[in-house]
């Protein structure tokens, strides 16, 4: 459910995610045998490491909602950094209802402060879903634009508010830290 194109969709950005990619694997040949310095060694003590990114959770109205796991490129001892590069948002299959005034609790596993949070909002409709067969997932393809966009406070468990009009949503979260990589969540959202 992945392609090799960049998530910001500009030729530029794709063009330097190649090159990094040819660079990487140049290196890889080049250095083989070589002692390769441990991508997650300066991660802050007592942090746990994940293989790969680990979902987040989102709770609205007491009810909660694990995501759905998009891009993202991740370091870890063992495999070093693993990238994948999604062509749509993934989510649950089924929606977490909301009411038009929305207070949502972002809680993600990784307990250091991320560098850069923000969430992007878009409505979808049931036929929009890329994966209508699969029974746990759904698919989204990106919009051409968001309904709306919001950089959301630099902590593990952020409190956000926000409205919207009846309908179905995606609620797509991307998080960065300075030492592990960065991630795009996806969360499926029926305002009623």
């Amino acid at each position: 459910m992945y392609r090799f194109v960049s998530s910001t969709h500009t030729p530029l950005a794709r063009h330097a995610r190649i090159a990094l990619f040819v660079a990487g694997v140049w290196a890889a040949t080049a250095c083989a045998g070589a002692p390769v310095p441990s991508p997650s060694a300066a991660q802050p003590s007592g942090e746990p490491e994940f293989d790969a990114p680990p979902p987040a959770t989102l709770t609205i109205d007491g009810a909660q909602q694990l995501s759905g796991i998009g891009t993202y490129c991740w370091s870890t001892d063992e495999l070093g950094a693993i990238c994948a590069d999604y062509f749509a948002v993934p989510t649950p299959a089924d929606p977490l209802p909301a009411s038009s005034s929305i207070t949502a609790t972002l809680q993600l596993a990784v307990q250091t402060a991320p560098t850069s949070l923000s969430l992007a909002v878009f409505a979808v409709s049931p036929e929009m879903n890329l994966l209508p067969d699969n029974p746990d997932s759904a698919s989204w393809p990106f919009p051409g634009e968001y309904d709306l966009r919001r950089e959301l406070r630099l902590e593990s468990r952020s409190q956000f508010e926000l409205a919207l009009d009846a309908g179905l949503y995606v609620f797509s979260i991307s998080a960065a830290w300075e030492h592990l990589g960065d991630v795009n969540y996806g969360f499926l959202v029926e305002v009623r």
